[in-house]
């Protein structure tokens, strides 16, 4: 092969290298701010809501549902979060329930926008943001302090409002 054939080879390859890496959105601090979650209640009845804050890729998880601390050790304390991806098109994010207490539960969060105030997705419990539910679950169920039973369930649905 010629030098000049290779040298247009090696442009042709570093264009479409170029092409694809600039088609990747970037992250950035779109959803920074303070939203509502509404999402079903951990006990499958009803709706329940949380508080959202977020600031640089990371924030809090403050649930909102009224019920007495007693009876649900998560209630009403500010539970750490980190964002694995802000990006226009979707915010993916991870709350570490654990870290707070045993009793209350990591969860993966990807939601898109629907309007400017406005995101929708899925709530996976026992996941990170950035984990397949059924990966997770082939590594999770034995090691769930509950025995597995809450792991990995199904995705649930949750909103974000913009405050």
């Amino acid at each position: 092969m010629s030098f000049s054939r290779s040298l247009s080879w090696l442009a042709l390859a570093g264009a479409g290298i170029f092409a694809s890496v600039s088609a990747q959105e970037l992250d950035g601090n779109f959803y920074d701010g303070t939203w509502t979650a509404r999402l079903q209640c951990r006990t499958g009845k009803g709706t329940c809501a949380a508080r959202l804050s977020i600031a640089d890729f990371a924030g809090t998880w403050q649930d909102l549902s009224g019920t007495s601390a007693a009876r649900r050790m998560c209630a009403g304390k500010k539970m750490p979060l980190t964002v694995q991806s802000s990006t226009r098109s979707q915010l993916a994010f991870t709350v570490f329930g654990d870290s707070v207490s045993q009793a209350c539960p990591t969860l993966g969060i990807v939601v898109k926008p629907i309007d400017a105030k406005t995101l929708a997705g899925s709530v996976a419990i026992g996941t990170h943001a950035t984990e397949n539910a059924e990966v997770h679950a082939s590594h999770s169920a034995v090691s769930a302090p509950d025995g597995g039973a809450g792991a990995a369930e199904a995705a649930n649905s949750i909103r974000l409002e913009r405050r």
